[in-house]
C-alpha cells in the first residue's frame, strides 16, 4: 500500500482531496484524517474527519455534523461497531443529509461516507446498506438472522431500534403494544400469497383477518386466511330400477331414489386424503431486511 500510495504522490495529478488523497493522508497519519471513537453524543469536528467508529453498547448515540458552509469537501465514514442501540447522524442548523434531516445507522458494521458540498448539505457517497432491500422477505436456510435481518416470527420489536423497517411496513402485522414496538411478520407454515389488488385471484380477499392485534385484514398486506379447499360436488347417478330403488336395496340395481317422497338419504361418496391439501413443499426460514 505504501508503495502504491508514493507512486501516486509522485504524480502530478495527486489530488490531497480526492479518494486516493483522502487515503494518503489517513495512512500517513495526517492530523485532519485520524481515526476516532464515539460513545455519546457530541458534536463531530473537522479533527474527526476520516473514520469514525460509533459504539452504542452504552445507549443510543447522536453525533451531530459540523456546518457544510465553509467545509467543502470535508469528509467522513462512520461505521457503526456495536449495534445495541442506534447511532443518529444529525445535522447542524438547516443543512440536510441527503434530502433529510439526520441519517441512522442500526446494524452492525453498518457504514456510510459522507461529504460536505461547502454550502448546506452533506451527500452520502458511499453506504453499505442496500435501502431499497428494506422489507424485503427472503427464504434462509439458517436458524438464526444473520446481521441486517430479523425471522420472521412475529415478533414484537422496537419502533426506534428498527426505525427504518417500522418507516416501511408499520403496523400491517401487528401493533404491538401499540406506541414503542411493532409485530414482524410470522411466516410460521405459511405460503406467501400476492396481494390481490381487488382481482378475483382471491374471491374471499375482504374476509381476510389481520395476524396480530391492529394489524391489516382485507385485500392488504399482512392479512392472512386460514386453509380451505373450493366448493365442488360428487354426483351421484340414480337407481333406473324399477323397483326397490333406495339405497340399500335387494335388487341388484342398488341406488338413490330417484324422485319424490319427501325423503331425505345421507351417502358418503368414499373418503381419502390426509390433514390438509398441500403442493410438494420444502421447508425454510423467512427473514426480513431492516
Amino acid at each position: 500500500m505504501s508503495d502504491l500510495l508514493l507512486q501516486k504522490h509522485n504524480h502530478d495529478d495527486f489530488n490531497l482531496n480526492d479518494e486516493f488523497g483522502q487515503l494518503y493522508k489517513w495512512y500517513n497519519k495526517d492530523p485532519l484524517c485520524q481515526t476516532t471513537s464515539v460513545s455519546s453524543t457530541s458534536t463531530l469536528s473537522t479533527l474527526h474527519a476520516g473514520l469514525v467508529f460509533g459504539d452504542t453498547s452504552g445507549g443510543a448515540v447522536t453525533s451531530t455534523l459540523p456546518a457544510a458552509a465553509g467545509n467543502l469537501g470535508l469528509t467522513y465514514t462512520l461505521k457503526l461497531d456495536d449495534d445495541t442501540n442506534n447511532w443518529t447522524i444529525a445535522r447542524a442548523g438547516t443543512d440536510t443529509i441527503d434530502g433529510a434531516t439526520s441519517k441512522v445507522l442500526s446494524v452492525d458494521n453498518e457504514t456510510i461516507t459522507i461529504r460536505s458540498d461547502g454550502v448546506s448539505k452533506w451527500r452520502v457517497i458511499y453506504s453499505s446498506i442496500d435501502y431499497s432491500e428494506i422489507g424485503v422477505y427472503k427464504p434462509y436456510g439458517g436458524t438464526t438472522a444473520p446481521s441486517g435481518y430479523l425471522l420472521c416470527d412475529g415478533s414484537a420489536v422496537s419502533r426506534t431500534k428498527y426505525s427504518r423497517l417500522f418507516a416501511v411496513i408499520g403496523e400491517a402485522n401487528g401493533e404491538g403494544n401499540g406506541t414503542t414496538t411493532f409485530n414482524l411478520p410470522l411466516t410460521d407454515g405459511k405460503f406467501i400469497r400476492g396481494v390481490a389488488h381487488g382481482s378475483a385471484n382471491d374471491p374471499d380477499r375482504a374476509t381476510r383477518t389481520a395476524a396480530a392485534t391492529g394489524g391489516n385484514t382485507g385485500d392488504n398486506v399482512g392479512s392472512v386466511q386460514a386453509d380451505a379447499f373450493k366448493w365442488h360436488r360428487h354426483p351421484v347417478a340414480p337407481s333406473t330400477s324399477a323397483t326397490n330403488d333406495y339405497l340399500g336395496g335387494s335388487n341388484a340395481d342398488y341406488g338413490l331414489k330417484a324422485g319424490g317422497d319427501g325423503g331425505s338419504l345421507t351417502c358418503v361418496v368414499g373418503r381419502t386424503g390426509g390433514n390438509e391439501t398441500r403442493p410438494i413443499n420444502l421447508y425454510s426460514e423467512f427473514i426480513i431486511k431492516y
